[in-house]
């Protein structure tokens, strides 16, 4: 399949964005997405074959190790590149925050991620690895969150949401001073003050249910911050009883709705592993080539939803929920058989039409 011309078409869309990168390495980038949509791995020995270059395949692998070791991702504008493909460059941001983590061998590959949400799906923005198994700690979340404002600019975020790993009242008040307004689920034995008496929150929202009240009008102290507590209780899969608990500085009124926006950080998580990337493939070990293999799995993936929501707005049928409640299609999966298409197809028209998504023409 002849991609040579097709990745020309790529490389000039990066080279708008990727000034501190050289010409060959920016090529190299364009080689890797458009490998990276024809394997759907990230495993280099893949991706290497797929690559058309007049190189020989072994030469391919040493770029790509080459490229993986030397890179340093915050040395670059990924954050701008992303957020101005996705046509979110003045905010204000909805930010998700959650962990994914597998073992290779010994090694046990744990990353946290902040993702931006955009028109109600989540994409990469930052990411660092944790260097230990199990939860972040409000450290690492500072110095990940603190990365991003500063590409922003401060101001730009206005909420981010997350599950009960993401508590703790030095991160509640860092995110309160930073005027971001927190959604964050909280485990059903926390305690929080109301006239100096200290009360438990499942006691607060066991009244309230699924499809009625979720929050009452009553402002909590939490530490030093003023915060409401809504959320109800159900039934989970096992018919057992168990709380939703949220805790904001805002009201939330619908639960539901509001927190779960989070999911979606979960369904990318799911496309860049075994609906898409399958980036459990890799065999890199340490991380900061990891951390730059996800730069280039944030880029490939971004064009894919940008694509898929666009094939969305032309032909809505193709995403109409079925009996079970879910599309036939996900737009992540829409866009990647696409671009795919456009490959296998040698379809120059329809690849050009997915590289103006991106060039916002």
């Amino acid at each position: 399949m002849a991609t040579q011309g097709k990745v020309k078409e790529l490389t000039g869309e990066l080279m708008k964005n990727l000034s501190t990168l050289t010409k060959p390495r920016i090529d190299l980038i364009g080689l890797f997405i458009l490998a990276i949509v024809q394997v759907t791995s990230v495993n280099l020995a893949k991706i290497s074959l797929a690559m058309d270059t007049k190189s020989k395949t072994r030469s391919n692998y040493r770029r790509l190790q080459r490229f993986i070791k030397e890179i340093n991702w915050t040395n670059t504008s990924l954050i701008q590149m992303i957020l101005k493909w996705l046509k979110l460059d003045d905010g204000p941001y909805t930010l998700l925050i959650d962990r994914t983590n597998w073992e290779f061998g010994k090694k046990k590959i744990n990353i946290l991620m902040i993702s931006v949400l955009y028109e109600g799906y989540s994409v990469p923005l930052g990411w660092s690895l944790l260097n230990k198994k199990g939860n972040s700690n409000q450290g690492d979340r500072w110095d990940l969150l603190n990365k991003i404002i500063d590409k922003v600019g401060a101001g730009k975020i206005k909420y981010i949401i997350g599950d009960r790993e993401f508590g703790g009242v030095c991160w509640y008040n860092y995110l309160n001073d930073n005027g971001i307004t927190f959604v964050i689920r909280i485990k059903e034995n926390q305690k929080v003050y109301h006239d100096s008496q200290k009360i438990s929150v499942k006691n607060i929202v066991k009244s309230n249910s699924r499809k009625g009240r979720h929050s009452n009008n009553k402002k909590y102290k939490y530490g030093k911050l003023e915060v409401y507590v809504s959320g109800f209780r159900f039934k989970n899969d096992k018919n057992k009883s168990e709380y939703l608990i949220i805790l904001s500085q805002e009201k939330i009124t619908d639960v539901i709705v509001v927190y779960g926006q989070r999911w979606q950080i979960e369904s990318m998580f799911k496309n860049m592993k075994s609906n898409g990337f399958h980036m459990e493939d890799t065999h890199l070990q340490k991380d900061s080539r990891i951390e730059t293999l996800i730069g280039l799995i944030a880029l490939s993936y971004s064009w894919m939803l940008i694509t898929g929501l666009m094939i969305k707005k032309k032909n809505p049928e193709i995403f109409i929920c079925k009996a079970h409640g879910r599309p036939s299609k996900s737009v992540f999966k829409a866009g990647l058989e696409f671009i795919m298409r456009a490959l296998y197809t040698n379809n120059s028209r329809d690849f050009a039409r997915a590289i103006k998504f991106l060039s916002c023409t």
